[in-house]
């Protein structure tokens, strides 16, 4: 087990919806030796209202957390990112090239 205080929320809009960018430490080990945890939540601007991901990546070290967080953050902020609807959910998509994300626009997808 490893303890992290590891908490950082932020709140940004995309696609005229409100978003949390969230990442913590796990506290356990997860597949492949990961202990921190990047997620987007649906938000009010607030609050997390609803605990079902939009978007998820999992890193090693704190420090690769922060900067993946801090890339996230800015990413949304710059307007790279959108939110595609697969079925009943809603996803954000980037140019990352990370799970459930592409560009906005035509031909960027990675």
């Amino acid at each position: 087990m490893y303890k992290s205080t590891l908490d950082l929320k932020d709140y940004l809009k995309v696609d005229g919806k409100f978003v949390c960018v969230s990442t913590v430490g796990l506290g356990v080990e997860h597949y492949d030796n990961t202990w921190f945890e990047t997620a987007v939540f649906p938000s009010d601007g607030k609050d997390i209202t609803n605990y079902s991901e939009m978007y998820m990546k999992r890193y090693k070290t704190e420090q690769e957390a922060v900067d993946g967080h801090k890339t996230l953050v800015n990413l949304i902020a710059s307007d790279e990112v959108k939110i595609v609807q697969e079925g009943s959910d809603d996803f954000i998509y980037d140019r990352l090239q990370m799970p459930k994300f592409k560009f906005k626009g035509a031909n960027k997808n990675g």
